[in-house]
């Protein structure tokens, strides 16, 4: 997640749609009083790039490499901003004003293939249930970013890119936001996932139907297609 003063953009992080890659390509364009939520540290410090700053935290440079791991896994909801924070809880702590007046942005993607990919980074290092018993489960409901991006049921972003347009869709931001460079991505986690086939030759129509019904709202509002 980045608030950007500089800028005057919010960027809301979701699950499953280069929302990694994305954060760390803009945090090169991020002023020293813009606030950067600290997961993914290492990857952006390592390129170069700012790393956590102005989140409630104090600087992970000051810790020693031994510290980094514990504190990359351990969930930081006693931060004032966090990685995947909801609109609703930038809006109340960057303040309604400037919630209001800067760009908000995020990004969704086409839940059927959202699904195989959050069940294979959540299951990437022990033992895992197979796809279908994932779908099944109360899990599932993990895998939607709706109350991410809107609030009461209601669009709280200023736009939604598609993943699969992730190129078109950065470089609308980028104007929209006036950012004096191209916005180049690095693929930080796309060798986690071991099969690449695509959805429909993965899913069964059991499993398929399943998933439109968990993710109604975001198909009907997005028109995703199976």
């Amino acid at each position: 997640m980045i608030l950007s003063y500089r800028h005057k953009f919010i960027f809301v992080k979701t699950q499953k749609t280069a929302g990694t890659s994305i954060e760390t390509a803009l945090s090169k364009f991020t002023g020293k009083n813009d606030i950067i939520t600290p997961d993914d540290e290492i990857i952006r410090m390592r390129m170069g790039y700012p790393g956590s700053q102005n989140c409630g935290f104090e600087k992970l440079t000051n810790y020693k490499l031994k510290d980094w791991y514990r504190l990359m896994h351990r969930r930081l909801k006693k931060l004032n901003f966090y990685n995947h924070m909801p609109a609703w809880e930038i809006r109340k702590k960057a303040g309604t004003k400037t919630w209001n007046n800067y760009f908000t942005f995020c990004f969704e993607r086409n839940p059927w293939d959202k699904v195989i990919s959050y069940y294979y980074f959540k299951y990437r290092s022990k033992p895992k249930p197979t796809l279908s018993e994932f779908i099944r489960s109360k899990q599932l409901k993990n895998v939607s970013d709706w109350k991410r991006y809107t609030i009461g049921n209601q669009m709280a972003v200023d736009y939604v890119g598609k993943y699969e347009n992730l190129t078109k869709d950065l470089e609308h931001i980028r104007k929209v936001i006036c950012l004096p460079k191209n916005i180049k991505l690095v693929n930080l986690k796309g060798d986690i996932r071991k099969d690449n086939r695509h959805y429909r030759k993965v899913l069964s129509k059991k499993d398929q139907q399943i998933i439109k019904n968990a993710f109604f709202k975001e198909i009907k509002l997005f028109g995703y297609k199976f």
